[in-house]
């Protein structure tokens, strides 16, 4: 099958994380994938992987270049007999229903985020084309009730990881990433995976982990924060951990490989406002690291393989925390019943044959 997905870019994004896993085993199924978007760093990952990626400024908003877009869209269907296009943005699931117009090329669209705008305007503006793909069990009432979607019209398919790339590192290894961070034999280590973004809720956790310090003042512990951010909310976590006098306890990675840091971490904590499904609470259950996190989009799904709590909620973050570092016997059964449920649902092998049937029907 000939498949085009559009996504607005290539940044680092839980949409982009699904965008390159899909492309890459759908690649390995032996079908043709061409990839269109604005561009950025996660590029080469998709070249490396034999995934043509054609570069389509889907950001500006003039109506000109938007125009010229569905030109040069049209002559690539044509030219490399595109079967379906997938969409993974509200914004070019308007391109692509254009497209529709022109060729009669079908599209799906991914809904990938609770709670995205529904005013009227953004309810015209929601096109999904044959189906409309969620993340979550959880976003399927919002997609009904908000969006007006049938139900009939939609499909529920986990995001997922390539479970090959998620091994376990031995002692040694682990010694030198330990090292390469100072971190101490007797430091906890809790890791919160995700850009900086004052979506993902650092503040939140800095609050939590203050809680914790305060009564268990003889407790050693480092705050792994990945990925990048604009330069003011990281002002910001820095200015609270400071007032708390945390900040040598905060390790900032920058864009980072999971597998290292999850390797060498105690808790993974995503205490995230909004959510879709949350790729890192797979890559942690791969990596067999207990998650937290809060209870938003994709928390049903999971809910029986890590602790949820309330978004916002200090102390019942902070005791969920303390419940897992201080009980080997909850942390054990938390990674065991986790990782089995990654390897029956969550793994980009299972997860791109559902959405192949999807296009196929």
């Amino acid at each position: 099958m000939n498949i085009l997905q559009l996504s607005k870019h290539m940044n680092d994004s839980g949409v982009n994380s699904h965008v390159i896993e899909l492309s890459k085993q759908l690649r390995k199924l032996d079908h043709k994938i061409i990839v269109a978007s604005s561009g950025g760093p996660h590029v080469e990952k998709l070249t490396d992987n034999d995934i043509t990626h054609l570069n389509i400024d889907f950001i500006s908003k003039n109506p000109i270049t938007q125009i010229k877009n569905i030109h040069k869209l049209i002559k690539v269907i044509e030219e490399n007999n595109i079967e379906i296009i997938h969409s993974h943005w509200r914004k070019t699931s308007i391109i692509a229903q254009l497209i529709k117009m022109f060729t009669g090329v079908n599209f799906v669209w991914t809904n990938h985020l609770n709670n995205i705008p529904s005013g009227l305007i953004h309810r015209l503006l929601t096109f999904y084309g044959k189906k409309a793909i969620t993340v979550s069990s959880d976003m399927v009432p919002f997609l009904t009730s908000n969006l007006g979607i049938s139900k009939n019209d939609i499909e529920v398919v986990y995001n997922a990881v390539d479970e090959s790339a998620y091994n376990l590192l031995d002692i040694k290894e682990k010694n030198i990433i330990r090292s390469n961070f100072e971190i101490e034999t007797t430091d906890i280590v809790v890791t919160l995976l995700g850009r900086l973004a004052p979506v993902k809720g650092h503040l939140f956790l800095i609050e939590a982990m203050r809680d914790i310090a305060s009564k268990h003042p003889k407790l050693n512990f480092k705050l792994f924060f990945t990925g990048d951010g604009p330069d003011d909310y990281k002002n910001e976590i820095e200015q609270l951990a400071k007032l708390y006098k945390m900040d040598n306890q905060i390790i900032y990675t920058g864009y980072t490989d999971p597998v290292k840091i999850l390797s060498v971490s105690d808790l993974m904590v995503l205490p995230s406002e909004n959510e879709g499904f949350g790729i890192v609470c797979i890559e942690a259950f791969a990596m067999r690291v207990p998650v937290i996190r809060t209870n938003t989009g994709g928390y049903s799904d999971m809910k029986n393989y890590c602790i949820g709590i309330e978004y916002g909620n200090v102390e019942g973050l902070s005791q969920a925390i303390e419940d897992v570092i201080s009980n080997e016997g909850l942390k054990t059964n938390m990674i065991n019943t986790a990782y089995s449920f990654f390897n029956e649902q969550l793994t980009s092998d299972k997860m791109a044959k559902k959405i192949l049937k999807i296009y196929g029907e």
